[in-house]
């Protein structure tokens, strides 16, 4: 691919704005069709002799290949739905941008002043010259945030890029997929992620040429909830459905066992990496998935830690792959109310599970009902009528029926459809909406949520402190630049997060490193 065609690639779409929550939370106007265009400026420099080559060459492998691995060291470079990332695989392709930032990481650590860090890429439209309608500072904001973003990879680079063929190469020998946009079996609905498009998909087993429907709850399920589970999914594989979920306790595990017992396949979707069983008790349950036909899915490398901010990105990829989404169970700020919410905003059908009034554990659910997003899910008769006909939906066989189509708005979608945001699972409850009665519950679903995916996670938290924290070892230390490259910061964040750990009884320094405080 020449560095001025414009991709099929994540992100490779248009974009009215882009924000990046963490770097400095500045919203980034990028004009409609501003990718195009700079792809297509990109290209009249490469033929002129400057800039980036019209073809890249990534890991000694040029063309097609190296557009493959360009994906695969990209899904490692950024975090997932990183809109900067988004910006320039679109904007120049994957292995052409991937090329800048190594150049722009080389800049950074050789200690060039931050107006240098850009290098050709701020010839890119936007970052140049202020688009149609910008404001007189927005080039420098635009500018400022890209220099975040790459300093944040300036971490990993190295290692991500030295390192992208030698994991695609031992992952294949494993038996395992590397799926990027354009081959047969990549999974089409997951583009209405737009931006949030995954660069690729790491895959083990075999992904369902079917519908999908994807069964979510809470970890502190309760034995109604994952009795319930078990049996809707049990239903929905006899009814040629293949069920979704993220291999969690409580909900998801039963929901995974009841396909498997209805002998029906079952994917699973995880925040980390595709060869680490997380939780690690899960390891056999996720080995039957395989032998059963179905597949572990990741859009991270093997390798990856499922970090905890990994877990609510994951979620928008469950509800992306499935034509309709259920949560069985969950509490009043359950992290399932986050799958809940992308499946609205995609307008996939959405159905809840009722449970006893009385149940803290599924106030969530009610909460989502009574708001008008989700409709009633008793059985599985119920759940096939909110999925709709069986039919191949899932992968993108060319020529095939239904592939890629947009089921309509299910009948709850109420207020919240196209153009509709829905409401913030994570909001405070309206006045009364909490009985004093269910203390003793609310205590015990709050005590099994534990690890990095817990179903109540309290008050906001800084993003970049959260995950320098996670990205902290239990036992043996990790360097400063270990923990930036885990966490997916810059080293300056890196070190300054961990300096207000350590003040807080957070974190200790040893002679190995930085670790988690034992208590």
């Amino acid at each position: 691919m020449s560095a001025g065609a414009v991709p099929s690639s994540p992100g490779s779409g248009s974009w009215d704005a882009l924000t990046d929550g963490v770097a400095d939370g500045v919203t980034v106007g990028v004009a409609v069709g501003v990718a195009r265009t700079t792809a297509g400026a990109w290209a009249d420099r490469a033929a002129a002799g400057g800039g980036a080559p019209a073809t890249a060459v990534v890991g000694g492998v040029a063309g097609s290949d190296a557009e493959r691995l360009a994906l695969a060291a990209w899904s490692g470079l950024a975090e997932p739905a990183d809109p900067v990332a988004a910006l320039l695989v679109g904007a120049l392709g994957p292995a052409t941008a991937l090329e800048e930032v190594c150049a722009a990481a080389g800049r950074v650590a050789a200690g060039a002043a931050a107006d240098r860090v850009l290098g050709p890429l701020g010839e890119l439209r936007g970052l140049d010259a202020p688009l149609p309608g910008d404001a007189p500072e927005d080039v420098t904001r635009r500018r400022r945030v890209v220099v975040r973003a790459l300093e944040r990879w300036a971490v990993r680079a190295p290692g991500v890029v030295a390192g992208a063929a030698t994991a695609l190469e031992a992952h294949t020998a494993a038996g395992g997929q590397l799926l990027v946009p354009g081959d047969p079996v990549w999974p089409l609905p997951v583009e209405d992620l737009e931006a949030a498009t995954p660069f690729c998909l790491w895959v083990r087993g075999r992904l369902p040429a079917g519908r999908t429907v994807a069964l979510v709850g809470a970890r502190a399920a309760t034995a109604y909830g994952e009795h319930v589970a078990r049996t809707l999914a049990s239903g929905a594989a006899e009814s040629g459905l293949a069920v979704v979920s993220g291999g969690a306790f409580g909900i998801d595990a039963a929901a995974h066992r009841g396909a498997l017992a209805a002998g029906g396949p079952t994917v699973v979707v995880l925040a980390g990496g595709v060869d680490r069983s997380y939780p690690a008790a899960h390891g056999r349950l996720f080995a039957e998935v395989l032998a059963a036909g179905g597949a572990l899915l990741s859009e991270a490398p093997p390798g990856t830690l499922p970090l905890r901010s990994r877990f609510l990105l994951r979620n928008r990829l469950i509800a992306a792959l499935t034509q309709g989404t259920v949560v069985v169970e969950a509490a009043w700020r359950s992290g399932a109310l986050s799958t809940a919410r992308h499946a609205a905003g995609l307008l996939r059908p959405l159905g809840v599970v009722p449970g006893p009034v009385t149940s803290v554990a599924s106030a969530g659910c009610h909460r989502l009902v009574r708001e008008g997003i989700a409709t009633l899910v008793t059985c599985a008769d119920d759940l096939r009528e909110l999925v709709g006909p069986i039919g191949p939906a899932t992968v993108a066989v060319p020529g095939a029926a239904g592939v890629g189509d947009h089921p309509e708005p299910g009948p709850g979608l109420g207020p919240h459809g196209a153009g509709a945001a829905a409401p913030d699972p994570g909001s405070a409850p309206p006045p009364g909406d909490r009985s004093p009665g269910l203390a003793d519950e609310a205590q015990r679903v709050r005590a099994a949520g534990r690890g990095p995916e817990a179903d109540a996670p309290g008050a906001p938290e800084d993003p970049v402190r959260a995950r320098v924290r996670d990205a902290l070892p239990t036992r043996v230390g990790r360097s400063p630049a270990a923990v930036a490259a885990a966490a997916g910061v810059t080293a300056g964040e890196a070190q300054g997060v961990l300096a207000l750990l350590e003040l807080d009884g957070t974190a200790e320094r040893t002679s190995s490193g930085w670790r988690l405080r034992r208590p």
